[in-house]
């Protein structure tokens, strides 16, 4: 079964070593979640709720300060969850792999999932949700792809390309730091 996991670049280095192991599924907005790693068999990032990289705003830096205890500077943006995109390739009768609409209706507070579909592309782009409650391995991945400025993804078959791809982008913030291990466990 083809899945993608989309996340920011600044993950990306943790990811390709250790694979996927953390995530966050909500069950009761805004502080119940359980750990695991959303997916989706939809390939393009729009519409389903991630964050863009935009500018937090200063009521949601009070908001963040008030529930964390933690004062945020100014200019600080929400990471870019649609900057990577991991092409997994899983059998479809994975342990711990759920279609999220059906393990939702009994797992999920009621509310908090209407609101998640509803944030989240609608039931369109909900019927395309899974979660996986046991760690993935790099193994599993196909390939990498990098979001440019124009949109489109840059596929990346090693880690040096990823790397690369992301460095090419000059994002504020961002450094790699190179590792031996390539996509897929293989050492590089």
């Amino acid at each position: 079964m083809k899945l993608y996991h989309f996340t920011a670049s600044e993950y990306i280095e943790p990811i390709m070593t250790h694979g996927l192991n953390r995530g966050e599924v909500v069950i009761d907005a805004p502080n119940l979640v359980q750990n695991g790693v959303n997916l989706t068999t939809d390939g393009d990032p729009r519409d389903h709720g991630l964050s863009d990289g935009r500018l937090i705003t200063s009521l949601e830096r009070r908001i963040f300060e008030q529930m964390d205890g933690v004062r945020l500077p100014k200019g600080m943006r929400f990471p870019d969850k649609r900057r990577v995109r991991i092409e997994i390739d899983l059998p479809e009768h994975t342990h711990g792999l759920v279609n999220w609409l059906q393990w939702s209706a009994t797992h999920v507070d009621r509310a908090t999932r209407e609101g998640l579909i509803r944030t989240g592309g609608g039931i369109v782009k909900a019927s395309t949700w899974y979660v996986s409650f046991a760690p993935i391995k790099p193994s599993a991945f196909i390939r990498i792809g990098i979001r440019n400025h124009a949109g489109s993804y840059t596929p990346c078959q090693s880690r040096t390309e990823v790397q690369q791809a992301i460095m090419a982008l000059n994002l504020p913030g961002v450094r790699l730091v190179p590792t031996t291990t390539d996509i897929g466990g293989k050492a590089s």
